[in-house]
Parts: C-alpha cells; sequence; structure tokens
C-alpha cells in the first residue's frame, strides 16, 4: 500500500509540474503575442506620426516657397517693364538716340519708387559699364564686368534673366540680392537690388508652433532668414539679424548639389543644436531653398506617452 501511494504521489507530482510547465509555456507565448502586437502597433503609430510631420513640414515649406517666389515675380515683371521700354524703338522715342541721362534716370528713380523690395535700378552696357542709376553709388562709368553674375551672364548667352544668391556690397557694406535682364537688342543689361532683409521681416509675422523653425538659405549655403533667430550664446535675435551667415551642415549641401525639388531629413541644428525633423524645399528655379522643421523631442512626445500609458500597465500584470 505504501508502495502504491508513493507511486500515485509521484505520478500526481509529475502531472502538476507538467501542467505548470505548460501553464509557463502559455504565458510567456501569450506576453510574446501581445508584446509584439503593442509593438507593431507603436512602430506603425510612429510611421504615421513620421509622415504627418513630413506632410505638415511640407506644407508649411511649399506656402513659405510661394511666397518668396511671389516676391521675385513681383520685381522681376518690374524690371521686365524697364528692360521693354529699353528696346531699340521705344528707347529712340523715348529717351533720344543716344539716350539722355536724365530721362533715364529719372525713370529708374521712378521705378524704384513704385517697386517697395527694390533697393536701386541700374542699366549697363555690354561691356559691364553703368549708363544710368537710381543710386548715386553705382555713377555712370562704374565697372561691373568683373563682378560673378556679369560672367556668367556673358557665359551664357541665351539666359536672358538671373537672380544671384546672396551678394555682399561693399559700397553699401550690406548684403543684396541681384536681379538682371538682358536689354532687348542684348547691348546691356537692366540691374536691380532687392534688399533680402525684407524675407527676415516677413517671418517674423509668421506664427510658430513649439519648437517648430522657419528658414531660408540661398544655394551658397547663406542664411538669409531664419525663424526662430538664435544669437551665439544661445539669446534670440530677430530673423534677419543672422543674414549672410554660413550653414555647415553635409545633408543639406546634399541636397543642394543633388538637384532635387524637395526631400525630407532629421538631423540637428547647426544653429542651435536641436534635432529636428526638416523638409527642405527648392524655390522653383530660384537660388533659395526653404527649410522648415518640427522638434523631434516634441514630436515624439505623444509616441512615447502612449507607450508607456500601453507597456506600464502589463509589466504590472507580469510582476
Amino acid at each position: 500500500m505504501t508502495e502504491t501511494a508513493a507511486s500515485d504521489d509521484e505520478s500526481v507530482e509529475r502531472r502538476n509540474r507538467k501542467d505548470r510547465r505548460i501553464a509557463i509555456a502559455l504565458y510567456v507565448m501569450g506576453m510574446i503575442v501581445l508584446f509584439a502586437t503593442l509593438g507593431g502597433f507603436l512602430f506603425d503609430q510612429y510611421q504615421r506620426d513620421m509622415q504627418a510631420a513630413r506632410e505638415r513640414t511640407g506644407a508649411r515649406a511649399d506656402l513659405v516657397a510661394e511666397w518668396v517666389a511671389g516676391i521675385f515675380a513681383v520685381s522681376d515683371a518690374g524690371l521686365s517693364g524697364v528692360a521693354e521700354l529699353l528696346g531699340p524703338s521705344q528707347r529712340r522715342r523715348l529717351f533720344g538716340e543716344p539716350p539722355e541721362l536724365e530721362l533715364l534716370e529719372e525713370l529708374l528713380v521712378g521705378r524704384q519708387e513704385s517697386l517697395d523690395l527694390i533697393g536701386s535700378v541700374s542699366i549697363t552696357d555690354g561691356r559691364g559699364r553703368v549708363i544710368a542709376s537710381s543710386s548715386p553709388l553705382n555713377p555712370p562709368g562704374f565697372d561691373v564686368s568683373g563682378l560673378p553674375f556679369f560672367r556668367l551672364l556673358q557665359a551664357q548667352p541665351s539666359r536672358m534673366a538671373l537672380v544671384t544668391p546672396l551678394q555682399w556690397s561693399a559700397l553699401e557694406r550690406r548684403h543684396v540680392v541681384l536681379l538682371l535682364h538682358r536689354l532687348p537688342d542684348d547691348t546691356g543689361l537692366v540691374m536691380a537690388q532687392l534688399d533680402p532683409a525684407v524675407f527676415g521681416q516677413t517671418l517674423e509675422g509668421l506664427s510658430l508652433a513649439r519648437g517648430e523653425s522657419i528658414a531660408i538659405i540661398d544655394t551658397e549655403m547663406q542664411l538669409v532668414a531664419r525663424r526662430p533667430g538664435v544669437g551665439e550664446a544661445g539669446a534670440e535675435e530677430a530673423a534677419g539679424e543672422a543674414l549672410g551667415r554660413r550653414v555647415v551642415e553635409p545633408l543639406t549641401q546634399a541636397f543642394m548639389a543633388s538637384g532635387e525639388v524637395r526631400t525630407h531629413l532629421s538631423t540637428e541644428s547647426p544653429l542651435d543644436g536641436s534635432e529636428r525633423l526638416y523638409t527642405l524645399r527648392r524655390v522653383d528655379d530660384l537660388p533659395f531653398v526653404v527649410v522648415v522643421g518640427e522638434s523631434r523631442d516634441l514630436l515624439l512626445g505623444d509616441w512615447i506617452y502612449r507607450l508607456w500609458v500601453r507597456v506600464v500597465p502589463w509589466r504590472w500584470c507580469g510582476t
């Protein structure tokens, strides 16, 4: 009897151990399935959050790019009007032959005053010497033939117009953007200076979400405007006060060289050190790029919160 009872007890113990192992295996498998499902959900939500951020920054970049292009379109239309008036037949009728300097300067001053964004308007001959100007800093005879933009137009005879990146004007001691049009008979150029400070002034009027940044840079990696502005020691500055600062960022430089119209990238800002998800959008065929970013810390805040809300209760269940 004793041996039989002991054998029965041993058999029961083996069955209990087997049942416990099966229960543990089922529990472990259930937890694996649960966390795999939770991980899949969170990964999917992460991808959705990233895509939503790309769409938001992309839409914002499109809006700013259209606005920048509109500024140049208005200025270009005014410059084209001057170029048309200086065609052979119009020029002789309106200004005489050879053109009277006072009449030309009167035209240029009037056109400058009618275009708020234009700083000065000048006419040069085919050799790059100023014929007339609305600014005393560009007197008749002033030579611009050695400047890069003039050489570029000379090298591309079929090109009728050009907009430059930021240029440093040694005479005015400030940065300018130059707009140029060939005269209809290809005897010279109409040249206008656009004050790039207007971009910073307009960015100041835009509302920003926390952690968002908007910048305009040129294809030479020079900062045209940025909001919010960041000073050397982290102090905020106006959107246009960083005008001309060189931006050093390899991914952005690669985008400039690629010729692509748009890209998305995640990187640390070379200006304030914050990591952001960026959309880079080229402004049509102009030498400018709009950069809109959202802070990754804030962007992932909701995702991390959802992670803890779902994981912590199950951790308690598993202990």
